[in-house]
């Protein structure tokens, strides 16, 4: 026949030191965690994804995270943050996971950030030398970011009549501000192409300097770069139109040509039926 040698208050005495030791041991145990932050470097603007897992957990513990940047004076709370970083250098974060006052865990992380380049303009013009009133093809279409980022905004510049594209009563397609995504600079001009080509009339007689510039998605404007055009006095002689020929017609109505030839005006005129040419200087 079984007896209790405890009374029942002595059992649960026990118990209760029992748990109190493996709280105790679950105390003293170390977090084990893990920690990512990634990309670790990039070109600015680089945003960075800084996350944390404790993988033993104490029962109903509550634990809280930080983030410290030493850098730029930052610290975000939370298990999984981000942070966008503006300017190149090399940022240290520190992550703390506390339990009330005490500091339970402390690991340190490294992040490199490199300066965005400004896109290169590649400027081509066809053709080099043309006469009054004819036309030229202007086209960036080979600038390009060294940082492989898109090109957004193109300009094309005469030094004799001034902004050549995008001109807004051309109806030439321009660019929405919007469209930059984290700018680092803002936009220097009001208006931006989206298109990297036009064909352009040059009209004064003189040697036109095309300048074009690019701007890429962080805002960022290329150096300028020039081609020059000469534009000549056409040489083509002007077209020769013989004076008409009088004609018959059969009605009436009045009709008036006039045809500058040099100094010569020529004048017909439909009147009662049959054509009257007069000449006059």
């Amino acid at each position: 026949m079984c007896s209790f040698k405890y009374s029942i208050l002595q059992v649960l005495l026990l118990i209760g030191t029992m748990v109190g030791l493996i709280n105790q041991g679950f105390a003293q145990e170390p977090l084990i965690v893990e920690a990512v932050v990634l990309p670790k470097s990039g070109t600015a603007p680089l945003t960075v994804t800084m996350s944390a897992i404790v993988t033993n957990p104490q029962p109903d513990e509550v634990l809280s995270y930080r983030w410290v940047i030493a850098q730029n004076g930052t610290e975000k709370a939370g298990s999984t943050v981000k942070e966008k970083f503006n300017e190149a250098g090399t940022y240290n974060i520190t992550l703390l996971i506390d339990k009330g006052d005490v500091v339970k865990h402390v690991s340190q992380h490294t992040v490199t950030v490199y300066s965005n380049q400004p896109p290169i303009a590649r400027l081509n013009i066809e053709p080099l030398e043309i006469d009054t009133g004819q036309y030229v093809t202007i086209t960036a279409g080979e600038s390009f970011d060294p940082d492989g980022d898109p090109i957004k905004g193109y300009r094309f510049i005469s030094s004799k009549d001034g902004l050549l594209f995008p001109i807004l009563k051309n109806g030439d397609p321009v660019l929405d501000p919007a469209e930059i995504e984290d700018p680092i600079t803002p936009i220097q001009e009001d208006y931006w192409a989206t298109l990297s080509n036009t064909t352009v009339e040059l009209e004064e007689i003189d040697t036109h300097t095309i300048t074009a510039i690019v701007l890429d998605d962080h805002g960022n404007v290329s150096t300028p770069t020039t081609i020059s055009v000469i534009v000549g006095e056409s040489t083509k002689p002007a077209a020769a139109f013989p004076p008409p020929r009088p004609i018959t017609v059969f009605r009436p109505w009045l009709l008036c040509w006039m045809r500058v030839n040099r100094s010569i005006n020529w004048t017909w005129k439909v009147m009662k039926g049959r054509l009257i040419i007069i000449r006059g200087l």
